[in-house]
């Protein structure tokens, strides 16, 4: 805790509750924060006690998928200083289609049969539906564009405002900038926020990630809410 300020770096969901409930009456006002996301689920209740706080978020370093997803719209305002980024994936899919997604991984990689594969994908299909209703009502609560969770379709974002990273052939992964928070987030407050712009910054943000390569033209891979 720096004054008024809680400095964290881990977990955005179990982790950073407790740390939350344990300075609530310290009466903070700033939660910074590096952290690569954590279970959604919990995530979404560190989020709904992020806004019960009226807690402003600036990120220090990385805020990266369930840190974006449901910490930044619980915000009262975000800040992302110089060399900082949020980065973006994908989040809690409807139930049918991820169940079908995992069999065919299963399939594929484990090379199982569909049985076999459906055995043991039954109580974590479970959890998923309970966490994607969970979801549901969590972007009607905090008025979230439907897009801000479609990745990684990454289509219809303002022209760009995103940065689209790959692995092995894929895109996995995507920086946002404020235009694209400010597009699928109308409820929060967007303070200074930092994108890389020159193709020297991009490159040292994606060098951060092994295995990833930018899908280049940024600009011809749109994102929008």
């Amino acid at each position: 805790m720096e004054g008024r300020t809680i400095v964290f770096f881990g977990d955005s969901g179990a982790e950073l509750s407790l740390c939350l409930l344990k300075r609530r009456t310290s009466n903070p006002r700033i939660l910074k924060i590096t952290s690569p996301g954590g279970q959604a689920s919990a995530s979404m209740m560190s989020a709904y006690t992020i806004r019960a706080m009226g807690l402003s978020i600036v990120v220090d370093r990385y805020c990266n998928s369930s840190c974006a997803n449901y910490l930044l719209p619980a915000a009262k305002s975000i800040t992302v200083p110089e060399g900082s980024y949020v980065m973006v994936h994908g989040s809690v899919g409807p139930p049918e289609e991820m169940r079908a997604k995992i069999i065919e991984t299963m399939m594929r990689e484990s090379r199982l049969t569909r049985t076999e594969a459906e055995a043991q994908i039954g109580p974590s299909m479970r959890e998923s539906t309970i966490a994607y209703e969970m979801q549901q009502n969590f972007k009607r609560d905090f008025n979230i564009r439907d897009n801000f969770y479609a990745q990684p379709t990454f289509r219809e974002f303002p022209v760009g405002s995103v940065i689209v990273l790959r692995e092995n052939g894929e895109r996995t992964n995507m920086l946002v900038s404020a235009t694209a928070v400010r597009a699928c987030l109308p409820r929060v407050k967007v303070n200074s926020f930092w994108f890389p712009s020159s193709n020297e910054q991009k490159l040292e943000i994606v060098n951060r990630f092994s295995r990833s390569t930018i899908a280049f033209p940024v600009v011809n891979d749109p994102f929008g809410c």
